[in-house]
């Protein structure tokens, strides 16, 4: 190709991918923390599951009343 200035060319992938990174920041950042903290487990299973327990008891107590 002919007339075309690479430098340029390159120059503005850089800009584009400058703009992905950074317009992507936020949801990588959410997703890499998502897998810590899968994978360090930091909570107790047993607490979270007395936790659902006693909300739906107190959800099922206001539907009554």
């Amino acid at each position: 190709m002919r007339g075309v200035l690479w430098q340029e060319v390159l120059a503005g992938l850089g800009v584009g991918g400058l703009a992905v990174a950074l317009a992507a920041q936020s949801t990588l950042q959410n997703f890499i923390s998502g897998i810590t903290l899968y994978f360090d487990q930091p909570s107790d299973w047993g607490l979270l599951q007395i936790w659902q327990q006693r909300w739906h008891s107190r959800v099922r107590q206001d539907a009554v009343n």
